[in-house]
């Protein structure tokens, strides 16, 4: 199971570096910075959500 969850992690990370790379190359840069913090909130959210719901189990 380790080993899934650091592949899975990996590959997770590098899609979306290589998509980041992708919309600066192409000078999307508002769309990137959209896309970044986008993903780094909404991750941060469904963390939170993911541990209140936890709790009330």
């Amino acid at each position: 199971f380790l080993v899934t969850g650091f592949c899975g992690g990996y590959t997770t990370f590098s899609s979306f570096s290589f998509e980041n790379i992708q919309l600066m190359s192409n000078q999307q840069v508002f769309t990137m910075i959209l896309y970044t913090t986008g993903s780094i909130v909404l991750g941060f959210l469904a963390t939170y959500m993911g541990i209140l719901l936890a709790r009330n189990i």
